[in-house]
């Protein structure tokens, strides 16, 4: 295990020389073995271990005893630890996410802390070859593209994976052989979880029923995986260039220049497009693509998690931040608004952030508010008014996303509703003398 080890570090660069390095340490087989082979290539690469646990306080006293073996573990080898105590269980029901994502995100949280507090280089974990294996089928099974195919990779940012290319098998036969006595995590065989399930059901089955070897041969997939996803990250690069440009912290896409490209290149695009805005591609599927592909009319949306989504305007899809909402105080958008002769409107722009209507038909002082019960406005192009619900509700915008629309309203109608229709009775003809030009942006004349 160690050679083939080393030549996973030696092939994928992961540890230079010097380098200090941050140890997630369960106790259990894997990370027991990743220690103890950093141990021993210590010298060879004048490395610096330093170990971290985290106690998640599922298991009680067996949660504690995993605790007390990894201390005691340390400080026979000389290795200094961290131990942290997190109860995520908690965490998770007050955030509403897994306790799977929490403990996740809890863990790297504290590596990187103790990365940081120890001026260390690297933040190895013990993910190994079946975990690889198990990830590919996860995501295969959830639709996921190149890049959930391609499943773990060996590093990523300060985060190594020197484990990545041998079997669970091997490395409890490397315990067995150094006379380690790692820690069994017996939730490991319980199949409440997703991944225990591909471990303990499907992969065993697919063994048995199928190919003795679909281990290797699903890791020979994921190779290939490897190599697409290497290709397409470099060159969506291009692809984002040509399509796309950021707006303050929007990133828009032209549709334009979107439209004539492949459907592959649409799908890589976008992937790139959501992982730029939000910092990964975690539960974005290949559903979630193709759900944007179909936002085909102005306003309607598709909202990609809690915090994010993506809107339809005219030729432009929008990559967004959700409207956030701080000690129930609404933080309403800057406006923009400047008034010209009906001659000169012709050289600003009209689009889905900047409008054109009739100065004179403002009365009073304009205002931006969410939606009200009893809301109606007189759309462009009919004679009388309609509710607001039902116009939101005829654009098919997602029904957690209408009170966040906003409404620009001055003091006795509303003339606006952001990205969706004007007020009939605002609009320029051939009677207006003076064009108020209104939008989220500076307003500026067309080059």
């Amino acid at each position: 295990m160690i050679n083939q080890m080393k030549a996973t570090i030696e092939q994928h660069n992961l540890i230079q020389k010097k380098d200090v390095i941050v140890v997630g340490l369960s106790g259990g087989p894997d990370s027991l073995a990743m220690m103890q082979a950093l141990i021993e290539l210590k010298e060879t690469y004048e490395i610096d271990l330093i170990a971290v646990h985290i106690n998640h306080m599922f298991r009680g006293a067996l949660a504690d005893a995993d605790e007390a073996f990894v201390k005691a573990f340390c400080e026979s080898k000389g290795i200094r630890c961290y131990a942290f105590r997190e109860p995520i269980e908690s965490i998770a029901l007050e955030s509403g996410k897994s306790f799977e994502e929490t403990g996740r995100e809890r863990r790297y949280e504290r590596f990187n802390q103790v990365l940081k507090e120890v001026q260390g280089h690297k933040i190895a974990v013990a993910q190994n070859k079946n975990d690889v294996v198990e990830t590919f089928m996860i995501n295969l099974m959830r639709g996921a593209g190149i890049e959930g195919l391609a499943s773990i990779d060996y590093r990523r940012g300060p985060i190594i994976r020197p484990l990545l290319d041998i079997e669970r098998s091997k490395i409890e036969q490397f315990c067995r052989d150094r006379n380690l006595s790692p820690q069994i995590d017996h939730t490991n065989q319980e199949n409440d979880y997703t991944r225990n399930k591909m471990r303990n059901i499907v992969l065993p089955y697919l063994k048995e029923t199928f190919n003795p070897s679909i281990m290797e041969v699903l890791s020979r997939t994921i190779v290939v995986m490897k190599k697409e996803k290497i290709f397409w990250q470099q060159y969506v690069e291009k692809l984002f260039a040509e399509c796309c440009f950021w707006e303050k912290e929007e990133i828009v896409i032209e549709l334009s220049t979107f439209d004539r490209k492949t459907e592959a290149e649409k799908d890589h695009l976008l992937r790139y497009v959501i992982e730029l805005l939000r910092g990964n591609l975690v539960n974005i599927s290949s559903s979630t693509i193709q759900s944007i592909h179909q936002l085909t009319q102005t306003g309607t949306y598709i909202l990609i998690d809690s915090d994010y989504m993506v809107m339809r305007s005219y030729d432009q899809l929008i990559f967004k931040q959700k409207a956030k909402q701080n000690n129930d105080i609404v933080q309403t958008p800057r406006l923009y608004c400047k008034c010209v002769d009906v001659k000169e409107a012709i050289h600003y722009s009209r689009n889905n952030r900047q409008i054109h209507i009739d100065a004179d038909q403002v009365k009073g002082k304009l205002a931006f508010r969410h939606r009200q019960a009893g809301d109606r406005i007189r759309p462009l192009g009919m004679k009388g008014s309609k509710k607001v619900k039902d116009i939101l509700i005829d654009k098919k915008v997602p029904q957690n996303l209408r009170d966040e629309l906003w409404l620009l309203t001055d003091s006795e109608k509303i003339i606006w509703i952001e990205d969706i229709v004007i007020n009939e009775s605002c609009k320029v003809t051939k009677n207006t003398k003076s064009v108020m030009i209104i939008g989220f942006v500076d307003i500026v004349e067309i080059q």
